[in-house]
């Protein structure tokens, strides 16, 4: 056996037997069983031994150092790290779009200036109105920064889907990103989890000083690392504000204690007050820049939306057959025109070129009329040509009908309201079972708002979810529309979703829903236990399980019988509190430990005393309103 096979076979055994001691710590509630795989610890230390012997060296165990010198070692524990895919080419992110060429010209050179210099404040912090492109620029940040080997790591928030809004999952997935980069960082990294295993779902300040700053301070004493730059888009997307303002001071004093680490952080975010609250005064004057996105001048992001107009209406152009003769489509009136309308908002512009090209309507040219004709007034805000644009797609959307109590007008809100209310995007059959109502009665609405929405190419399909196109649109439908056919309530259709849920629970749940033989095995030695979950819990009863609680809740906020512009009191008052009450009794009476069992078979567990805890608060509020 050569040298390379025999540390091959060596450290194969010492992996099993890190494994196994893993096991053993997770296992020591039952003494037998602690027994039993101590006993295997002692028999591959026998082993290791003896190979040591038979090979003529010298066997001695272990150090926990030694070990995690050895890349499986290393990789077993960073693979205990509740991490998410937020990397800025991750797969929800295919089709994110980056800037065109000759655009963004000065902004990225004065970027990409101060990823050079060493000497530069460590935070960049680009903000501004949504809309303004601030992902669009992260985008391209991330792309250029990785294909030049600098990228260390990245982490694009999305409101979307609840484990990429969550801030206490950013550091385990950076410093997981991290490790992947530097391989001095990742042992470290390494040693860091081996001494404290939870650090990746301790607090955010013991996550920043055993997955960051430890493990960093060991790489910078034992090399130079280079250059570390990090990624962060959309902050103001991550849920939970005061975690939000707890991680950025966290972050900014952490940063502050590496005067010897080229470290730096490119965050972009709305310039939201508890954003701002993250940066103290010794951050802002120390390591901070900050700049304001929405105060380029003008004539600056003119010329850029102008070039991007042009570069998508010859797409549409192209792809619709359209001839370059004898008049020229679109023409530089029409393309001025659009250019002006867009403002400073690059989300007007791509809203607009989606209206146009809607394959729907197949009829560019005369979408492009009816958008330049759309000279409705709104509200003077910052936000006035998008909320123009926005009422003019939603307008065209339902047609004729002008009357907010009309069942187009009505059919429109429940289903908006609720993709813009579930707390993770759903494929639309997973709607459909939620709101229980047929494909065609949903896809009446989703169809005619592509230019607002994403949809899946087959309606029928299982996981592709539907989303919206940008988060302004549903800021606009919950806080800015004043048309009372579109105005949407997230706290009714929140009760809604609660009610649905419960009803759903209600119905589906039953005492051993997967039929397991064995009622005490444990989960892992269930024989095809995702199998028999995918047949007895289906996707609609998965998101009752986790997220009910969650809308019970929401509906706390704001007023809920006031109702927005559109939804009308009736609908407001349709009987929730009593229907709710109604389920939320027959659940803990008759199903609470049955989804305790389904919760611990998803391995979803730690959802259930924040669900508990929200059902009590929530039904202190409504019991004395009933009382």
């Amino acid at each position: 056996m050569g040298p390379e096979s025999m540390t091959d076979v060596f450290w194969e055994l010492e992996t099993i037997r890190l494994d196994v001691e893993n096991t053993l710590e997770v296992t020591r509630q039952s003494e037998a069983r602690s027994i039993f795989i101590q006993q295997i610890v002692s028999g591959t230390d026998r082993l290791l031994s003896e190979f040591s012997i038979n090979q003529g060296t010298n066997y001695l165990p272990i150090t926990a150092d030694d070990r995690l010198k050895y890349i499986p070692a290393q990789q077993g524990l960073l693979n205990r790290l509740p991490r998410v895919d937020a990397r800025y080419n991750c797969g929800f992110r295919t089709l994110a779009p980056s800037c065109l060429p000759n655009t963004r010209v000065a902004l990225l050179v004065d970027i990409f200036t101060w990823t050079d210099d060493p000497k530069a404040k460590k935070i960049y912090w680009l903000h501004g109105l949504a809309g303004t492109g601030k992902s669009t620029i992260a985008q391209t940040v991330a792309e250029r920064l990785d294909k030049a080997h600098r990228l260390g790591a990245s982490f694009f928030f999305s409101r979307d889907a609840a484990d990429r809004r969550d801030p206490l999952r950013v550091l385990p997935t950076i410093a997981h990103q991290l490790a992947e980069f530097d391989p001095e960082f990742k042992r470290n990294l390494a040693i860091s989890l081996d001494s404290y295993k939870d650090a990746g779902t301790a607090s955010l300040g013991i996550q920043v000083e055993k997955l960051l700053h430890g493990p960093l301070q060991a790489t910078a004493a034992s090399s130079s690392p280079a250059s570390i730059l990090i990624v962060i888009d959309a902050l103001d997307e991550c849920e939970g504000q005061d975690l939000v303002t707890s991680l950025l001071r966290l972050m900014s004093e952490f940063i502050l204690g590496l005067p010897n680490i080229d470290f730096k952080l490119f965050i972009t975010s709305r310039p939201e007050p508890h954003i701002q609250a993250g940066f103290t005064d010794a951050t802002r004057n120390r390591i901070l820049r900050p700049f304001v996105l929405h105060n380029i001048e003008e004539s600056i992001v003119e010329a850029d939306i102008e070039v991007f107009l042009r570069h998508k209406l010859a797409q549409v152009a192209g792809d619709h057959s359209i001839s370059p003769s004898p008049d020229p489509w679109p023409s530089s009136d029409e393309i001025m025109a659009l250019t002006k309308r867009a403002g400073a908002l690059f989300i007007v512009a791509s809203t607009s070129i989606m209206f146009i090209s809607d394959p729907d309507i197949g009829a560019p040219k005369e979408q492009l009329r009816a958008l330049l004709s759309n000279t409705q007034e709104t509200e003077n805000s910052p936000y006035e040509e998008l909320d123009k644009l926005y009422l003019h797609v939603l307008d065209a959307s339902v047609g004729r009908f002008k009357n907010a109590d009309h069942m187009v007008c009505r059919r429109f809100r429940e289903v908006v309201g609720t993709i813009i209310t579930v707390l993770d995007p759903l494929p639309l059959v997973t709607l459909q079972s939620l709101l229980r109502r047929e494909m065609e009665y949903i896809g009446a609405v989703v169809r005619r708002l592509r230019s607002v929405l994403i949809l899946p190419p087959e309606f029928t399909s299982e996981t592709e979810p539907v989303r919206v196109c940008h988060h302004s649109f549903p800021n606009y439908l919950t806080e800015r529309c004043l048309d009372p056919r579109f105005a949407i309530d997230p706290s009714l259709h929140h009760g809604r979703l609660a009610l649905a849920c419960l009803d759903i629970l209600n119905s589906f749940l039953k005492r051993d829903i997967c039929q397991i033989p064995n009622p005490f095995a444990k989960n892992s030695d269930v024989p095809d236990l995702g199998g028999r979950l995918a047949k007895a819990v289906l996707p609609h009863h998965k998101y009752a399980c986790r997220y009910w609680a969650q809308h019970l809740q929401a509906t706390l906020s704001k007023s809920e019988a006031k109702g927005k512009p559109g939804e009308s009191n009736q609908e407001a008052n349709d009987g929730f509190q009593t229907n709710l009450l109604e389920a939320v009794d027959k659940f803990a009476k008759e199903k609470l430990l049955q989804w305790l069992e389904v919760l611990s078979l998803l391995g979803w567990l730690d959802v259930a005393i924040p669900a508990l805890k929200a059902t009590e608060s929530w039904l202190k509020v409504h019991k004395a309103s009933l009382s």
